[in-house]
């Protein structure tokens, strides 16, 4: 739609369209500027922004053809590649002069992240540099307006001479732009669209280009949804985005959806309940920048609601996890046409193309609020890191332990995921005593006085209070037969959901205790070689892929519905046995090669005898077969 300000087709545009990017430039329309060496979207695919819903394809052709025309104003990475082989990639916007020390400004933000400078060490950095805006569009495939928005505001951001929001934000800030968090699920949703779709668009619900068929284009290619996974990192998509954030220290995130087509357009402020742990300087951001989208919304005639429906509890979304490390994080909703046009119950239409307009005004005045009061922005995110240093200094539960003689593999999977978060984790592998439990195995040590205390605090207190009030007035509702005001999720406490054995207090013993690297291979629990064959106890899950692994190479494996003793140690339960008869000569290497991938413990068995429980001619052990699973499969060639 922004190729529309250029002189030659402006006498297209619709009248509405104008008056919204007039409001956008805060200028007469006649007056805009846009370099022409800087490509539209009409230049590179043959149709307008929100003409036509663009491919995944299409929007990385876009991206880099704007790369192409201003390669000293915009840099692409590529942070990840999606399960079904497409990459995602964000673009990172700012004036020449701020790209060319992108690697002192990023050194800077992590020294204000770190939480350990003075207070004139801090205020000199935040004079001197850039603060970082973090805008992602598109984590739900068929919530489609946001990527095309999102390509738009590079174009502006790119293109825009005369427009002083656009010369501020180049100037005071760096803009990351992911365009499309879900390549996979656009691709699903566009293919079936573009199947369906006839000579005109069709508005109404029922029509076939409207009607999703299963699965949808709602969750990635593994049928996920990603904007649960902030946390858990079960998606590369997910943790991709994770190192990017990591990397640059925003200190304002986006998330950018859709939702029904009757509505209209929500932006913060968040509703209650919100998470005890996300800070007062966040929900203050809120409000500024959602004071500037208003502004720029009812200058524009665009309706919009806030407060209301999607509250910030559950750690997990794209708008509260980033809060946690004291960035201010949000959520953006336009009512969507679900394909080019919808009918909606009041007897109008939300065309695609408004929508498209929607996303691009709202982030771009995101980006106008953190560049007018940057200072501000960087300042709230350094206190907050280094003030939850302090917090977990004073904090009864200062440190939360977790044993590694129970359930080591998901023990040691959850210490590397908190590891993957920028969460500082210590492994100590000798025996200790700690908040009066002994761990004789080693444990893994999480310190919350460190910039990430608030996101540890939340991810492992068994609960996460809700305000008193708010429980009472739900507790109100439910006795009217109201539904309670929660979105979805509220209960997520990662000790309890691994099975894994913690405990917490405030002084335990560091000696010997190095930082756990999520980068490098767990710690295997390999076996000598043994006459008779091995057991792998299957305690955990780690243990269970092992068990998956050994069969799929063809191994062959018996299991046990009763735990036996054998060499002084009680063997579970669904232990497998792998014995040298049953299998090749290099059972012992290939079990072990197996377990040095994963971080997977083999036992070595000498001989089949057992001081207590059944032997493994016995009719408790059974033969294990591989699982009958339907793999997904990638639709691309990996080189797409």
């Amino acid at each position: 739609m922004w190729v529309a300000m250029r002189f030659d087709v402006w006498a297209t545009v619709t009248a509405g369209f104008l008056g919204l990017i007039g409001a956008a430039l805060a200028q007469p329309l006649d007056e805009a500027s846009y370099d022409p060496s800087i490509p539209t979207f009409v230049d590179v695919l043959g149709f307008d922004f929100g003409e036509e819903i663009s491919t995944p394809q299409e929007a990385v052709q876009y991206l880099e053809a704007l790369k192409a025309a201003a390669p000293d104003r915009i840099e692409l990475v590529q942070y990840a590649t999606s399960w079904g082989g497409r990459p995602l990639i964000y673009a990172v916007i700012a004036d020449e002069a701020v790209m060319a020390r992108l690697d002192t400004i990023k050194s800077d933000l992590a020294a204000l992240a770190s939480g350990e400078l003075v207070e004139t060490e801090r205020e000199a950095i935040i004079a001197n540099t850039p603060a970082v805006t973090w805008l992602a569009y598109g984590v739900h495939g068929d919530e489609i307006s946001p990527t095309d928005g999102a390509l738009g505001l590079a174009y502006h951001l790119l293109a825009a001479e005369d427009d002083p929001r656009a010369q501020s934000i180049r100037q005071q800030t760096i803009v990351v732009i992911d365009p499309m968090q879900n390549p996979d699920g656009r691709a699903r949703f566009v293919h079936t669209y573009e199947a369906a779709r006839g000579i005109e668009p069709q508005s109404n619900p029922a029509a076939a280009e409207r009607d999703q068929p299963w699965p949808g284009g709602r969750y990635n290619h593994a049928l996920f949804d990603l904007n649960r996974d902030w946390f858990t990192l079960s998606q590369p998509e997910t943790r991709g985005k994770i190192t990017g954030i990591l990397e640059w220290n925003p200190v304002v995130v986006v998330d950018v959806h859709e939702m029904g087509t009757d509505s209209t357009y929500y932006f913060p402020p968040a509703a209650r309940p919100f998470n005890p742990f996300i800070r007062q300087g966040s929900r203050d951001g809120q409000e500024i920048i959602g004071r500037m989208i208003a502004s720029a919304f009812d200058q524009a005639g665009e309706p919009y609601f806030i407060r209301e429906i999607f509250d910030q509890l559950y750690p997990g979304y794209g708008d509260t996890w980033p809060a946690f490390g004291g960035a201010t994080a949000m959520t953006f909703e336009q009512s969507s046409a679900r394909g080019l046009v919808g009918d909606r119950s009041d007897g109008t239409q939300r065309t695609y193309r408004e929508g498209v307009e929607n996303q691009f005004l709202s982030t771009l005045m995101t980006a106008y609020a953190v560049a007018e009061n940057k200072d501000r922005f960087l300042r709230v995110f350094a206190e907050t890191r280094a003030s939850a240093i302090t917090r977990g200094r004073a904090s009864t539960s200062r440190f939360t332990v977790l044993d590694l003689a129970e359930r080591r593999g998901q023990a040691e999977a959850l210490g590397r995921r908190l590891a993957a978060q920028g969460i500082k984790v210590l492994y100590r592998e000798e025996r200790g005593v700690d908040c009066r439990k002994e761990h004789p195995e080693g444990a893994l040590i999480i310190d919350r006085a460190q910039p990430q205390g608030d996101l540890i605090a939340t991810l492992l207190e068994a609960d996460t209070p809700m305000a008193d009030d708010f429980i009472e007035e739900q507790e109100e509702r439910r006795t009217r037969g109201q539904p309670p005001e929660l979105y979805d999720i509220t209960a997520w406490s990662l000790p309890l959901m691994n099975g894994v054995s913690v405990v917490s207090c405030n002084r335990v013993g560091l000696d010997g205790a190095v930082p756990l690297d999520a980068a490098v291979p767990p710690m295997a629990r390999p076996a000598d070689e043994a006459a008779f064959g091995y057991a792998v106890p299957w305690d955990d899950k780690v243990q269970a892929q092992l068990v998956v692994a050994a069969l799929k190479a063809g191994l062959v494996g018996k299991t046990t519905d009763t735990a036996f003793t054998q060499g002084g140690r009680v063997l579970p339960r669904g232990t497998v046995v792998f014995t040298n008869a049953l299998n090749t000569d290099d059972l012992g290497q290939q079990l072990n090669a197996i377990a040095s991938k994963i971080g997977a413990e083999v036992i070595g068995m000498p001989e089949s005898w057992t001081e207590d429980g059944p032997t493994f001619g016995s009719a408790s052990f059974a033969r294990l077969s591989m699982p009958k699973v339907a793999f997904f499969r990638s639709p691309l060639p990996r080189s797409q």
